[in-house]
C-alpha cells in the first residue's frame, strides 16, 4: 500500500473510530468544512451542509447510543481519493429514528460505504448502501423475507393481486402431485 493509500485508509479508520465513540466533535472534524455529499441510499436521505451532517450524526448517536461499526474489508482507490468499506453496523434503536419507534432490540446491518476525501484528508462524500429488509428483520419489525410467509407479507400490501396469484400457484404446485397420484390410482382401480 502506498503512503497515499495508507493515509486515506487511516483517515477513514479515524472517522469510524469517532463514530464508534459517538464523539460528535471528533466525527465532524473528519468532514470538510464546506460540507460533503452524505447519502443513505436505502432511505433516500441526503445531507450536504456541514450543519446538516452534524445534525444527522447528533440524531443518530442519540437514537443508537451503543452504535458500533466494524470494518470487514476496505478497498482504496488513490487516483479517485476514495475508499470503499464493507462494514457491519450494530446497535439498539433506543429513540425514534428513520420514522421508526424505538424497538430497544439490537440490530445488525451489513453495509457498504463509499467514502471520498479531499486533498487534506477530509470527507467530501459518504454514501451508505444497505438492505432495508435486513435492518427491519433484525429489529423484529418484519418477518424474514427469506421465508415464503415473509415474501408474501412483503408483496401483499403493495400488490395484492400478484400476491394472491403467487399463493395460488404455490398451493396448486404443492397439492397437484398428490391429486395427480390419487387420480392415477383411481384409474387403475376402475
Amino acid at each position: 500500500m502506498t503512503s497515499d493509500a495508507s493515509e486515506l485508509e487511516t483517515a477513514i479508520l479515524h472517522h469510524i473510530e469517532m463514530e464508534n465513540r459517538r464523539d460528535l466533535a471528533g466525527t465532524m472534524s473528519t468532514v470538510a468544512a464546506s460540507g460533503a455529499d452524505y447519502v443513505t441510499v436505502a432511505t433516500g436521505e441526503r445531507w450536504t451542509s456541514w450543519e446538516d451532517i452534524r445534525e444527522f450524526y447528533r440524531g443518530f448517536y442519540e437514537a443508537v447510543p451503543d452504535l458500533q461499526v466494524d470494518v470487514r474489508r476496505m478497498t482504496v482507490d488513490t487516483a479517485a481519493r476514495a475508499v470503499v468499506a464493507e462494514v457491519v453496523v450494530t446497535g439498539t434503536l433506543a429513540r425514534a429514528y428513520w420514522g421508526l419507534a424505538p424497538t430497544h432490540r439490537r440490530f445488525e446491518l451489513n453495509t457498504a460505504v463509499f467514502y471520498e476525501l479531499d486533498r487534506t484528508g477530509k470527507l467530501i462524500a459518504e454514501r451508505s448502501y444497505f438492505d432495508k429488509n435486513e435492518l427491519l428483520e433484525s429489529m423484529g419489525l418484519i418477518v424474514s423475507t427469506k421465508t415464503e410467509l415473509g415474501r408474501l407479507l412483503l408483496i401483499l400490501p403493495q400488490s395484492p393481486i400478484y400476491a394472491m396469484r403467487s399463493l395460488m400457484r404455490t398451493l396448486v404446485n404443492n397439492a397437484w402431485p398428490a391429486v395427480r397420484g390419487r387420480a392415477a390410482r383411481l384409474r387403475r382401480v376402475l
